[in-house]
């Protein structure tokens, strides 16, 4: 409450640079200079991916899925190093290719991924591999969308992403 008994207005309450209608505290208050901003262009190729997480989740369609989440870690793609893709898997009988194709680029061999197979997507976590970013349209938009992945050998790639 003011002095007067009345319920405070927004004027009352915290300002930030002297601006008595801001209620921003000063760290989060407007900047009064330019901001460069730096674009990163969309991708298309073969980078070096390292996944940073891995979700058991369902489909909007009620299947259930596998969200691999990986960052873009490749010395070819600077300005776009830490941009995080994600690839979709469904654990439905007809698409479980695409979730061993994962699992195999992730280290998994073929033999062990017969017959059934106990899964724990979290411990392929920073685990690197090379990754096809395509270009398509989203929403009117075009964006770069991981496409596939497969296993990244870093000695026989030299330590380095693998040049298309």
């Amino acid at each position: 409450m003011s002095d007067n008994g009345m319920m405070p207005t927004p004027m009352e309450g915290p300002t930030s640079n002297n601006n008595p209608n801001s209620l921003l505290p000063p760290e989060l208050a407007p900047v009064d200079e330019d901001i460069e901003v730096v674009f990163a262009p969309n991708l298309e190729g073969t980078f070096v991916f390292k996944l940073i997480d891995a979700q058991k989740d369902v489909s909007q369609s009620g299947n259930p899925m596998i969200i691999w989440s990986f960052m873009l870690d490749d010395p070819k793609a600077e300005e776009s190093n830490g941009g995080t893709y994600n690839l979709y898997t469904a654990l439905t009988p007809a698409a479980l290719w695409k979730c061993k194709e994962v699992l195999i680029a992730l280290g998994e061999t073929e033999s062990t991924l017969s017959g059934k197979f106990s899964l724990n997507p979290s411990r392929y976590i920073n685990k690197r591999v090379l990754g096809e970013l395509e270009v398509q349209e989203y929403n009117g938009r075009e964006r770069s969308q991981l496409s596939n992945v497969q296993a990244y050998d870093t000695k026989a790639n030299g330590g380095g992403a693998q040049l298309p």
